[in-house]
């Protein structure tokens, strides 16, 4: 996925853990936007966003990557965040990902 993001002119930073991705929000504070596994062996994606909250105290955008849309109906603070569903399609992860960054060009 990596990948196709850089070939799509969409900076982007991988990780493959929680405690990963919050060193990389620490880190980058560039990053607006999160495209996140919802189920991460042991760990929750959605975790995430509360510790991403702690850690940054910036609200960022997100987008969850699951098999089982149901599981994934409770948010903190009635926050929405984008859901796509596997399998994954590219071009509807690009356009979706070029628009939440755009919106946030705009703010």
């Amino acid at each position: 996925m990596l990948t196709l993001l850089e070939l799509t002119d969409i900076p982007a930073v991988a990780a493959s853990s929680l405690d990963e991705a919050v060193l990389a929000l620490e880190e980058c504070q560039n990053i607006s936007v999160v495209v996140c596994d919802v189920y991460l062996g042991k760990e929750s994606g959605l975790d995430l966003i509360e510790r991403a909250r702690a850690v940054t105290g910036r609200e960022l955008d997100y987008v969850f990557v699951t098999g089982d849309p149901m599981g994934v109906e409770h948010f903190p603070d009635g926050m929405k965040p984008a859901i796509v569903t596997k399998p994954v399609r590219p071009r509807e992860l690009i356009d979706l990902l070029k628009r939440l960054l755009e919106n946030r060009r705009q703010e």
